[in-house]
């Protein structure tokens, strides 16, 4: 059995190159100025840069104060702790869930213009993930939507709405495996 619908397309944003770049440089947490503290990675959290998992005892990290609202509304900040590669990483680009991420426990939450809170959600899988960034960006005033981990509550990437609608085929398989493809035009 297959639908067609509609689908918001959405771009994901890491932590920019200069960003990360500037904090490597002086040890320093952007905006606070809090010191960074570098270490051996201890767990397979992901860089907010590349969004690649640390190899836990090999990869070195620094851990800093980010917040993940600087651009948008710094005078009321929400800061937290976040990892980054310890040596320059190429900032994840691309379009849809990052397979890093896809069957991690996310907390996605949905804001409107101004910082406006719409919606939040918890996934447990891919399924769950994908399925709820559908949901929340059908919502029209959905601007953008912060992944945070569930478990630890740290921002993780943002996802931002692009202005293309594409059609979507959803196919429910055997055993209520769901299958998606964009439609031929």
């Amino acid at each position: 059995m297959a639908r067609e619908k509609q689908l918001v397309r959405y771009q994901v944003r890491s932590i920019g190159r200069e960003v990360a770049d500037e904090v490597r440089a002086v040890l320093r947490a952007p905006d606070y100025g809090h010191p960074v503290h570098a270490e051996v990675a201890t767990g397979p959290a992901p860089c907010r840069v590349c969004l690649e998992k640390f190899v836990p005892g090999q990869e070195r990290r620094l851990l800093l104060t980010y917040d993940p609202f600087r651009e948008v509304e710094p005078e009321q900040p929400l800061p937290g702790p976040i990892f980054i590669h310890e040596t320059s990483c190429i900032p994840f680009a691309g379009e849809g869930l990052p397979a890093t991420l896809a069957n991690d426990r996310l907390t996605l939450s949905a804001y409107g213009e101004d910082r406006e809170p719409i919606d939040e959600t918890r996934t447990a899988t891919a399924i769950d993930a994908a399925e709820a960034l559908e949901r929340l960006f059908a919502n029209g005033a959905t601007q953008y939507v912060h992944a945070r981990s569930t478990p630890n509550g740290c921002f993780l990437c943002q996802f931002d709405r692009t202005e293309e609608i594409v059609p979507f085929v959803v196919e429910l398989r055997g055993g209520g495996r769901v299958i998606r493809r964009w439609a031929r035009a």
